[in-house]
């Protein structure tokens, strides 16, 4: 389902979007990706949207804490359920193309009544995979730690082995060393 959530986040923040970004208690998680939630203004009306929302309310990502960032958590799985109930998005396994106007009406309403008190919710986990399908890799069990960066020929080889485990287990076989999302720095200098 990872294109499809890409091509909605693309048409709902095409670039030069401005967006503003919330940060809650941690802002990294353990394999060094931004954590944040993300708000924009949709013109006539320039409604503050809340756009972690709209996605798991469209069924485009899944609600999920992460460490102590739990800001919006019962509204994020509010939305996760309601998504799940009207098999919106990955939910219902074919995607809309739009937004309703209902979700863009009631996370509009949202967004403006959101507080900042700390004990009210989570971030979402907006990871778009680089699978074509997502419910396929989710089936599939943690390899651990099985590889080293010597186990693979080239670096695509690596890499396409690490963006396979990585949404879902993170750097398990510690691919990427420095932590900046290119595993087997190495076997892009060899010839």
């Amino acid at each position: 389902f990872g294109p499809e959530a890409s091509a909605y986040t693309k048409k709902l923040l095409p670039k030069g979007t401005t967006v503003t970004i919330e940060r809650d208690v941690e802002y990294q998680d353990k394999y060094g990706r931004n954590l944040g939630y993300v708000y924009t203004r949709q013109p006539p009306s320039e409604n503050k949207i809340f756009v972690n929302g709209l996605l798991v309310r469209e069924g485009y990502a899944y609600a999920k804490s992460y460490g102590m960032n739990v800001k919006y958590e019962e509204l994020l799985s509010k939305y996760q359920e309601e998504a799940k109930r009207e098999k919106k998005g990955l939910w219902g396994v074919c995607a809309p193309t739009t937004i309703s106007s209902s979700s863009k009406a009631l996370l509009t309403a949202s967004s403006s009544s959101l507080s900042s008190s700390p004990s009210k919710a989570a971030a979402v986990d907006t990871t778009i995979t680089k699978t074509t399908n997502t419910m396929k890799k989710q089936n599939m069990e943690n390899p651990g730690d099985v590889k080293n960066c010597k186990d693979f020929n080239t670096y695509n080889e690596a890499k396409a082995w690490y963006d396979t485990y990585f949404d879902l287990y993170g750097d398990v076989a510690k691919l990427d060393g420095d932590g900046d999302g290119i595993p087997c720095e190495s076997l892009l200098r060899k010839k």
